[in-house]
């Protein structure tokens, strides 16, 4: 099936920090469903070095059956630092969490070696 897609979203530099709104509807069987996520990066130094929060909550329909859908939650936060070790590598770790209603919690740390060439 095809769906259809609508977003906007607001962001601005406000000295070493960068801020973010996005706002997607989605409509679907005679309603239109919402989601949001907000973003604060914080930079150190360069584009590579940077602190992030961000969160996002929203609502789908889920059909979960022939003629039955569910309208379900779903929320998510994430932290993450970046940080530049030399001109090509860095280090960066996160923590995320996601809860989707009907679904067990979702939790996870990573740690990322990134490459630059």
């Amino acid at each position: 099936d095809q769906v259809d897609l609508y977003g906007g979203s607001l962001a601005n530099y406000l000295g070493a920090w960068y801020l973010r709104y996005r706002i997607t509807l989605v409509p679907s069987k005679g309603t239109t469903e919402a989601s949001h996520a907000v973003t604060a990066r914080r930079y150190f130094g360069g584009s590579d070095s940077h602190a992030e929060v961000s969160a996002t909550e929203g609502h789908s329909q889920v059909d979960v059956g022939p003629d039955d859908v569910e309208r379900r939650r779903s929320r998510s936060f994430t932290a993450k630092v970046s940080m530049a070790v030399t001109e090509h590598l860095g280090l960066a770790a996160g923590w995320h969490y996601e809860d989707y209603e009907a679904l067990p919690i979702g939790k996870a740390f990573t740690l990322e070696l990134v490459a630059r060439w």
